[in-house]
């Protein structure tokens, strides 16, 4: 076993060595070929794993060997710059893309984007002033779409726990106010949402064929999670709306 461990090891410590290096914001050491926060290596992980399944065939009461998972969104991060308690963006994306995306073309159109972000708002806003929502009715709005692709919990000061996907709605409905809310009255209109929308799709649109595949989509929400990462950025973080003014 450990003589086709080796060659594969091997190839994947050179691939890791030529791929750029990441920032991560995770205290797990990741590697290319390594498996779990432990950094088993392939060999290690191998062995463990058969030796651990042949005891049970043995009659053992052990448990199958499986290293501690890695971080959310592992493997998928390449390029991006946001957070990792914004959640997974690609995974986000993809949600999105299926979503919005009513011919199936596997595409986000201008028409699409807007009739999706008429959608969420209509969904999203008070019976009561159905004509803006505050920052914190959107977070609240918000919460259950990006549970699935956050953290359960997050550990914080004191380690004190508290809801992942809370926070991270709350990390998105303050960017999407800091560059929505272009008259600064503590409200977003669904023209204003639509007008984000529409400066984002220009800014991903990096083929500028007026669609968004989603390695764009993930470019799009990368932009509003981190301003400073966009093809525009100034060399100081800029929101979206001063960078699309100063093309």
């Amino acid at each position: 076993m450990r003589a086709i461990a080796e060659p594969m090891e091997r190839a994947m410590a050179k691939a890791e060595a030529q791929a750029p290096r990441q920032e991560w914001n995770s205290r797990a050491v990741v590697m290319g070929g390594r498996f779990g926060h432990g950094g088993y290596s392939l060999a290690e992980y191998t062995s463990k794993r058969v030796a651990s399944v042949l005891a049970q065939l043995d009659g053992k009461d052990v448990t199958t060997f499986t290293p501690r998972p890695n971080p959310i969104g592992i493997g998928n991060r390449w390029g991006v710059k946001a957070s990792s308690d914004f959640g997974n963006l690609p995974q986000m994306a993809q949600a999105l893309r299926r979503f919005a995306d009513d011919d199936s073309d596997y595409l986000i159109s201008g028409r699409e984007a807007r009739d999706a972000v008429a959608a969420f708002f209509y969904n999203a806003v008070d019976e009561e002033h159905p004509d803006a929502m505050t920052e914190r009715e959107l977070a609240v709005a918000l919460t259950p779409l990006v549970r699935e692709y956050v953290p359960s919990a997050s550990r914080g000061l004191f380690g004190i726990m508290w809801n992942g996907s809370s926070t991270s709605a709350g990390m998105w409905a303050s960017a999407i106010f800091r560059d929505a809310d272009t008259d600064h009255d503590g409200k977003v209109t669904l023209p204003e949402l639509t007008d984000l929308v529409q400066r984002l799709l220009c800014l991903a649109d990096r083929d500028q064929d007026g669609d968004l595949d989603e390695r764009e989509i993930i470019e799009g929400l990368d932009m509003l999670a981190a301003p400073e990462s966009g093809p525009a950025a100034a060399p100081a973080p800029t929101p979206v709306r001063a960078r699309v003014r100063g093309k």
